[in-house]
């Protein structure tokens, strides 16, 4: 909830008086992604600060090492 309330309200920016229009449609257009990243970072102090006490934050399991999901090659053959 954080990341979506933080980008709906960086999306009503380009509608305030705060700094001139480009800087402010700069930060609309990237509302999103400066939203997903405050939000992991908040996580992710939260996670380092506080210890166990955040282990009820829920994050995504990475895997060791970086490959499709169903194993395939990333470039399909296409004349085959």
């Amino acid at each position: 909830t954080t990341t979506y309330t933080l980008a709906t309200s960086l999306k009503k920016f380009r509608q305030s008086i705060y700094f001139n229009k480009s800087i402010r449609n700069t930060i609309s257009n990237f509302a999103p992604t400066i939203g997903v990243i405050t939000a992991t970072l908040l996580a992710r102090w939260a996670r380092l600060s506080q210890g166990p006490r955040a282990a009820a934050l829920p994050c995504l399991n990475i895997p060791q090492t970086f490959a499709t999901s169903s194993g395939r090659p990333w470039l399909t053959p296409l004349f085959d």
